[in-house]
């Protein structure tokens, strides 16, 4: 969770940023929408009064009960924890993942990723690991300032889908990779063997058993595309397809010559608190975070950085939230 202060300040920035843009865009900048991609159902904003009914079940009680005054973010979709954030707890890493996992249920196992340094911070990561394979998506951390852990997130998922299954042959699985794609394929590769993707639609989460190809391509004007895709590995369902590769030049070849709108760029960034209200503020970018701009929704980068295919200026609702 983001505290952001000084935000209509921030947001009038912000619009002389955009405008900015368009003012000295190139002529040839167009836009960026990719029909080829596939995009998983988008997760709803959150709900105050769920929020408050996550808060009062057992689970978190008992947590409250060894560590009393933390802050919590639900997962809506999964019921876990997204990032809890308190007074500091005087527990190695190891040891308070494994209160968290007596606590609040575990399926499968947790394999360490590694420790990360931010500035003072350090996070300490793990992956979820279901039969041996891993749970796209997952995260565990733990980060420890002043040598006490200060904030947290159980970001794990549960299927009743497990044991044995028909797998699909690698060439059907490929077509699916590829189908529907209009651009000259060049390159189908297949990499790091079967995933569990975590899989919404209509509000039901799935872990769904999947295979991951990199698709490369190119258009007619030889403009490349990255694709990463997931293929259900039992039905053959396209999942995810989506280009790694952003441009800012892509051409529709129906319309070559089109006068297409220019792409409108920004950079979102402002001061705020890292983990909880009682960090110094900092000034920094604002990473995956929400914008609605003539209802469609829009998500800043790592680095904050936004890419909008619509004409400036333009006017932009600005939410303290974004994916999971």
């Amino acid at each position: 969770m983001i505290y952001v202060r000084g935000m209509k300040k921030f947001l009038s920035l912000f619009f002389l940023s955009i405008i900015f843009n368009v003012s000295f865009a190139q002529a040839n900048l167009e836009q960026s929408y990719d029909k080829n991609e596939v995009r998983p159902e988008s997760w709803k904003p959150t709900n105050l009064v769920s929020q408050q009914n996550l808060r009062e079940q057992t689970k978190w009680k008992n947590y409250l009960a060894m560590h009393p005054g933390w802050f919590v973010h639900f997962n809506e979709i999964t019921q876990n924890p997204h990032r809890a954030y308190g007074a500091g707890i005087s527990q190695s890493p190891e040891a308070f993942v494994q209160e968290l996992k007596n606590n609040f249920g575990l399926q499968g196992n947790l394999e360490f990723v590694g420790s990360f340094q931010q500035g003072e911070r350090t996070s300490y990561r793990w992956k979820q690991v279901v039969e041996n394979v891993e749970v796209l998506f997952s995260d565990v951390n733990c980060v420890v300032y002043n040598d006490k852990i200060v904030s947290w997130n159980w970001d794990v998922f549960h299927s009743d889908r497990m044991g044995i299954f028909s797998l699909l042959s690698d060439e059907m699985l490929r077509q699916s990779a590829i189908s529907n794609i209009d651009n000259s394929i060049d390159e189908v590769d297949e990499i790091d063997g079967m995933k569990y993707f975590p899989y919404l639609k209509n509000g039901e989460l799935d872990l769904r058993r999947v295979k991951t190809f990199i698709v490369k391509s190119h258009n007619a004007f030889g403009i490349p595309q990255r694709y990463r895709v997931y293929v259900d590995c039992e039905n053959g369902e396209l999942l995810y397809r989506v280009n790694e590769i952003a441009h800012m030049d892509s051409k529709s070849p129906s319309k070559p010559s089109a006068n297409l709108p220019f792409v409108v760029s920004a950079q979102l960034q402002s001061t705020y608190y890292l983990t909880s209200p009682w960090d110094a503020p900092v000034d920094g970018f604002l990473p995956n975070l929400r914008m609605s701009i003539g209802g469609v929704d829009y998500f800043t980068d790592a680095d904050g950085n936004l890419v909008i295919p619509q004409a400036g200026p333009l006017t932009a609702n600005v939410y303290l939230e974004g994916p999971w």
